[in-house]
């Protein structure tokens, strides 16, 4: 009977830090395409760089003496392509809910949403994951403009 306990609090304490250590490298692979690139990419600052942000009750961030916006965060910076796709590893973040923000674009940061809601990615979580069609959704005043339409009747 004292082994049977022994076992299972020994596999109780090993799962319980697996669940707090970070995913394991290669796992945690995201990507899709920001398919409002080409409306939004010139509006946003040459110093302006996209990069996952842990979602938390209370959010801390800065802004620089240009006036740009940051959300404090030390995860992997990423990349968008022309095209609007992106790619991010997220395999060395700890266990939570992460979102994409654009850091130093605006005087408050934006965020890529899907569906008209934040795109919140979770860790752990089935990875590869393609979040598919996502958009910039640009802060209050920096929409890009939207073209004239006229009823006809």
């Amino acid at each position: 009977m004292l082994k049977v306990w022994l076992s299972a609090g020994v596999g109780l304490t090993v799962m319980v830090m697996l669940s707090q250590a970070p995913v394991s490298a290669g796992e945690a692979v995201v990507t899709g395409v920001i398919t409002n690139w080409h409306q939004v990419k010139g509006k946003v600052s040459e110093k302006a760089y996209f990069q996952p942000v842990q979602k938390q009750e209370k959010l801390t961030g800065r802004t620089d003496k240009e006036g740009l916006a940051t959300l404090d965060s030390d995860l992997p910076k990423l990349t968008v392509r022309s095209s609007g796709g992106f790619r991010v590893d997220l395999a060395k973040a700890p266990p939570g809910n992460y979102f994409i923000a654009l850091q130093r674009g605006f005087s408050s940061t934006p965020i890529l949403v899907k569906d008209g809601n934040p795109l919140i990615i979770k860790i752990p979580g089935e990875f590869p994951l393609n979040v598919g069609n996502v958009k910039l959704e640009m802060p209050l005043g920096q929409a890009p403009p939207r073209h004239h339409m006229e009823v006809v009747k």
